[in-house]
């Protein structure tokens, strides 16, 4: 059904793990911004059936994807010769490792550049434009945890880039 090609079976395991991680917290960081900030008992239900509404599609992706991930592309079993050369297949294994590797170090990198750059802007424009001033000292606790946690993902997607081995 797929290519046989190693390269390919690890970066498409690479990029389903990937999505499955990053969607979810991408996704949640919202609803929970929406969440917590300002409800009544009275809204309580009506914000559990938003949250459903959109949290379900998107965690049931994540789900699909994993799935996905351990059906189809099952990881390679291959070990390394003890001579002194490398194969055709020990090459190949090794590319895709290196390139898995650059791919994940590339891709925490453009996350933290990402998120904090347009999580910056979205604080901005609650900030500023939709919450009125009147009720900005209500807001400001809901919206600083959601900076908390949207800078504290990017704070850990660095930290994690920098125990990656860079070859």
């Amino acid at each position: 059904m797929f290519p046989n090609k190693i390269w390919f079976r690890s970066a498409m395991r690479f990029g389903l793990l990937f999505y499955s991680i990053f969607a979810s917290i991408g996704g949640t960081i919202p609803v929970l911004t929406l969440f917590i900030f300002d409800t009544t008992a009275e809204e309580v239900p009506k914000m559990l059936i938003l949250a459903a509404i959109l949290l379900i599609p998107l965690y049931v992706t994540c789900i699909i994807s994993l799935f996905i991930r351990a059906k189809f592309f099952k990881k390679e079993d291959v070990t390394i010769s003890g001579k002194g050369t490398l194969t055709q297949d020990e090459m190949v294994l090794l590319q895709a490792k290196t390139f898995i590797k650059k791919a994940l170090r590339a891709a925490l990198l453009i996350y933290s550049i990402m998120f904090s750059i347009l999580g910056t802007i979205m604080l901005g424009i609650f900030i500023f434009w939709l919450i009125p001033k009147e009720d900005l000292s209500i807001a400001i606790t809901p919206l600083s945890i959601a900076a908390i946690f949207l800078y504290g993902t990017c704070i850990l997607a660095i930290w994690f880039r920098t125990k990656l081995p860079k070859q």
